[in-house]
């Protein structure tokens, strides 16, 4: 499945849920888990028994924010990050760290985990991901020029996402022509079965039609 088959909050969640769901195999023989999602470059460089501490904390963590209990996310993902910086856990736990601060409507704290994310991942594609949910606080945050700043440096793999994203930013620039063009690019990258498709065509809709009404079209 390619990476643009799901938006990326869904593939944080089916992460998150993977991990939850078989923290009891990962702690047995975690290294066949992790290869599914994040490749055997940042494995080697770790030790069984640091990604056994690290899995067993995102377990803790991923309960927590089942029952939305911001203290003990806020230590766990802490923990994660100074004891257990190199596991692909300490990233993800910082992601969830900021969506619980983007609940809390905290964009500055949303913001600084996620750059926290991005510079601890060892994983490519997870960097990515916290690249582009960086530039989504951005927009969020009335910052449209560091959105497109932001998700002008996600790899090919996220093409499709990343100009819904830029379409996103131009719009809220008022560069409605520019937008468009970027939606019907995310149209072209995104796969046939992508389920942001239907979101990425009604935004294309929209600012086509409110376009032809200031130019007096009929």
């Amino acid at each position: 499945m390619s990476l643009e088959m799901m938006d990326e909050h869904e593939r944080g969640e089916r992460v998150r849920r993977w991990l939850h769901d078989n923290s009891g195999s990962l702690l047995g023989g975690i290294a066949a888990g992790l290869l599914c999602f994040f490749g055997w470059q940042w494995w080697q460089d770790s030790s069984l028994q640091a990604v056994q501490a690290a899995a067993t904390d995102f377990r803790a963590l991923s309960d927590a924010a089942e029952r939305k209990d911001v203290e003990l996310i806020d230590t766990l993902s802490k923990s994660l990050k100074d004891n257990h910086p190199e596991t692909a856990f300490s990233a993800m736990a910082q992601m969830q760290l900021a969506a619980t601060r983007l609940a809390a409507n905290d964009m500055d704290g949303a913001l600084q985990a996620l750059e926290t994310a991005e510079n601890t991942a060892q994983n490519p594609n997870l960097k990515a991901l916290a690249r582009l949910r960086i530039a989504r606080v951005q927009l969020a945050a009335g910052r449209a020029d560091d959105a497109l700043v932001s998700v002008g440096t996600l790899p090919a793999a996220f093409r499709g996402i990343a100009d819904e994203v830029r379409g996103d930013a131009l719009l809220a620039s008022g560069q409605r022509e520019e937008a468009i063009k970027a939606y019907e690019d995310a149209l072209t990258h995104l796969d046939p079965g992508a389920p942001t498709r239907g979101m990425v065509q009604l935004k294309l809709d929209d600012v086509g039609a409110v376009t032809d009404v200031l130019a007096g079209k009929s």
